[in-house]
This record gives C-alpha cells, sequence and structure tokens, in this order.
C-alpha cells in the first residue's frame, strides 16, 4: 500500500513538472507555431523540423525583418502539411516533446 501511494506521488509530481501552462486542452500544433510572429515559437518549430532531418532554409534569419523569412517559412508550413499521416502525427509529436523542454524558458519574442 506505502509502494502504490509512493508510485502515486511521484507520477503527480512527475506529471506537473511536464506541464506546460495553458495546455490543458489540445496544444498548438507546429503549423500554428510557423505561423506566430513571434521568434521564440518559430525557433521551437524549426529546432523540431531540424531534429527531425527536415530541411530548413538558411533563408530564415532571426535578425532579418520577419517580410524577408516568410516566404521560406511558408515553404515549410505548405511542406508540413502535405505530409502523410503517420508522418505528420510523428513530427507532431516530437514537437510536442520540444514545447516541454523549450517553452517554458523563452518569455514572448515579437518578430519585426
Amino acid at each position: 500500500m506505502k509502494l502504490f501511494a509512493a508510485v502515486l506521488i511521484v507520477s503527480g509530481i512527475a506529471g506537473g513538472c511536464l506541464s506546460i501552462p495553458g495546455m490543458g486542452r489540445e496544444p498548438a500544433g507546429l503549423v500554428t507555431f510557423l505561423q506566430a510572429r513571434d521568434r521564440n515559437h518559430v525557433h521551437v518549430a524549426l529546432v523540431t523540423l531540424q531534429t527531425n532531418d527536415y530541411e530548413v532554409s538558411d533563408d530564415i534569419d532571426f535578425k532579418q525583418p520577419y517580410a524577408q523569412s516568410k516566404p521560406h517559412i511558408n515553404a515549410l508550413i505548405a511542406k508540413v502539411e502535405r505530409l502523410d499521416p503517420k508522418a505528420r502525427r510523428q513530427i507532431e509529436g516530437s514537437f510536442r516533446r520540444h514545447l516541454r523542454i523549450y517553452n517554458p524558458m523563452f518569455k514572448p519574442m515579437k518578430w519585426k
């Protein structure tokens, strides 16, 4: 009984540590983050794509105005939207893992 209670407590604590504020509902997807004009949101999405061996254009540059990177971001969005359902689920799962790692570290940062 004590072991069961200990496991239950540890599970609750671990689950709480992994939760992201505002994520009680269906989390925003990779495409939603790519469409955001928040540099940190786009960065998490790009890291996800790169770690899953998707080619990300070097023309997406956070030091340049958003308007210069937008066409390249839109090309990525189109590529993600054309993925077959299995590949899409895999990339979205990876994206949610990256969100748990990176999202709490960053404050919103508007991309001009």
